[in-house]
């Protein structure tokens, strides 16, 4: 069985054709199905998710309660940093209006989430030709900043060759491949992606610049231009670079460099409102302005403003945290890894799915 032999941690499968006891009744080594719909009125169709026992996964109930049968069948997961979705739209444009419905609410929901979306399956609809329903369909996962991975044709007969199946995602995917062969009329797609966003550490140089170390800086460039000769040089480019080298010498000197680690923590897209990005993009153009307005009222409001965005940062962090441990199963395990991670003692693996 081609499951059996397969390395893929993550298999979304439409068309199944099996109804709920054959699924509870699925077993294969090492893997499980976290997320299915099948049929209850008409015969064949479905989707399911099998995901491996090592991956860390949860079903998204909220997500299959909209399939509608016939029409669009969806199942669902949701990892650690992406959101994956299996659909089956049956043959036949009759229920296009009803999938493009389903279907954009659907992205509404996921795209509330800073998560990533993967959504893979047969959808019935030849991208390789340019008409008005893949132009629609291409539009639909357009508006919410996905693209399609493939455009090579994915089911090939005596008489056609067609993109009816393909992925569509708004992350970056490491590898690409279209899977023939299989027991099926339709070849597989693969994308291998990566899982977790590994904490970092960065080193960053820097010169730490204190009031003290500018009084120094001051008396001693007082005591070396006193008896530094620069009487004798007439040429000002000479003279500039003359004078550049003192001060640059001095500068260095009382304020050598030192080196700090960073270590990556929450994304800022992880927490931060649509309100703060705001805030955040005004507060790089005050910054921008701050440079050429010699104004001390203008400077002493850029100010306020960024203690203000500083202090609200804080505020919708916390709030993150708190809701992320208080919907955790196990809070003291989340709690301490929310802890390890900001402190940087937490080094997850560049795992790739």
């Amino acid at each position: 069985m081609f499951l059996e032999k397969t390395k893929f941690d993550i298999i979304c499968l439409t068309e199944h054709w099996l109804n709920d006891h054959q699924i509870m009744s699925i077993n294969y080594e090492n893997y499980c199905v976290v997320s299915y719909f099948s049929r209850k009125c008409m015969i064949h169709g479905g989707s399911l998710i099998l995901i491996k026992n090592s991956v860390k996964s949860k079903e998204r109930k909220d997500i299959i309660r909209l399939s509608v049968e016939h029409s669009i069948e969806l199942s669902c997961v949701e990892l650690d940093k992406h959101v994956v979705v299996c659909v089956y739209r049956p043959p036949g444009y009759q229920n296009l209006s009803v999938f493009d419905s389903v279907m954009e609410d659907v992205l509404k929901k996921l795209s509330t989430s800073s998560k990533s979306i993967i959504i893979s399956g047969d959808f019935n609809i030849n991208l390789l030709e340019t008409n008005s329903n893949s132009i629609r369909l291409i539009s639909l996962f357009k508006s919410f900043n996905l693209s399609n991975v493939f455009m090579e044709p994915t089911r090939v007969t005596a008489s056609s060759a067609t993109c009816i199946d393909n992925i569509f995602c708004n992350c970056d995917y490491l590898h690409k491949e279209i899977v023939n062969k299989l027991p099926s009329d339709h070849s597989g797609q693969t994308i291998t992606f990566c899982a977790y966003i590994p904490v970092q550490k960065i080193q960053i140089r820097y010169r730490p610049i204190t009031c003290k170390n500018l009084e120094k800086l001051n008396n001693t460039l007082t005591s070396k231009l006193c008896v530094q000769n620069f009487n004798n040089i007439w040429d000002p480019n000479e003279f500039y670079a003359e004078f550049f080298t003192l001060l640059k010498s001095q500068f260095n000197d009382i304020n050598p460099q030192k080196t700090k680690s960073i270590y990556t923590k929450f994304l800022f897209s992880d927490w931060a409102t649509p309100g703060i990005r705001k805030s955040r993009d005004k507060l790089f153009e005050l910054y921008g302005l701050r440079q050429h307005v010699k104004n001390t009222n203008f400077h002493q409001h850029v100010a306020k403003y960024s203690k203000t965005f500083k202090s609200v940062c804080k505020i919708a962090k916390a709030l993150y945290i708190s809701n992320k441990i208080k919907s955790a199963d196990d809070k003291i395990k989340t709690t301490w890894q929310i802890i390890n991670n900001e402190t940087g003692r937490k080094k997850q693996r560049n795992t790739l799915i």
